[in-house]
């Protein structure tokens, strides 16, 4: 199984849940990561040497990152690390295809459609580009407990009225 992760709540609740569904699978969470301004450094001319320090700096906060992830889900041992240097979906469909993975276990983040046309989404490229079985964990919504009646009665509270008052 692959859990590729962002180290958001959502990709830590994704991560969580595939773990429980599969406790046996083999376990591969992937981090991809992108040194930010890289591009512009390199039309700079900047120094080969100060560009993989960036990347240096960017892997370590990545592994801190991904400890700080694993260990409240008690998968520290179990999980093999991935912190891969790219485009998050290609790296994602690279893991997938070295590791044979049967499962891509990823987080979907609650954005709005809009937002997800104009400018994409790692979740709908790893649904796209994937060869194997995607489980998509959608974000909570906020108030979903509340909305969906989960720890109250179904019944209206006492002296409420069963119908929705008309409109006039």
């Amino acid at each position: 199984m692959l859990a590729p992760v962002d180290f958001s709540a959502d990709a830590a609740g994704a991560l969580a849940l595939a773990a429980r569904l599969a406790p046996e699978a083999a376990l591969s969470v992937l981090h991809a990561f992108e040194v930010p301004f890289e591009s512009a450094l390199r039309l700079a001319d900047a120094p080969p040497a100060e560009i993989e320090r960036n990347r240096r700096e960017a892997r370590d906060a990545a592994r801190e990152a991904m400890e700080k992830m694993l260990r409240p889900l008690g998968l520290g041992s179990r999980a093999t690390r991935l912190l891969e240097h790219g485009y998050a979906p290609a790296r994602i469909a690279e893991a997938e295809k070295r590791s044979g993975a049967d499962l891509v276990a990823i987080g979907k983040h609650g954005r709005g459609v809009l937002e997800e046309l104009l400018i994409g989404s790692v979740t709908l490229h790893a649904l796209a580009g994937s060869q194997c079985d995607v489980l998509v964990v959608p974000a909570p919504r906020a108030g979903r407990a509340r909305r969906s009646g989960a720890g109250r009665s179904s019944r209206p509270p006492a002296g409420a009225s069963a119908r929705r008052p008309r409109r006039r």
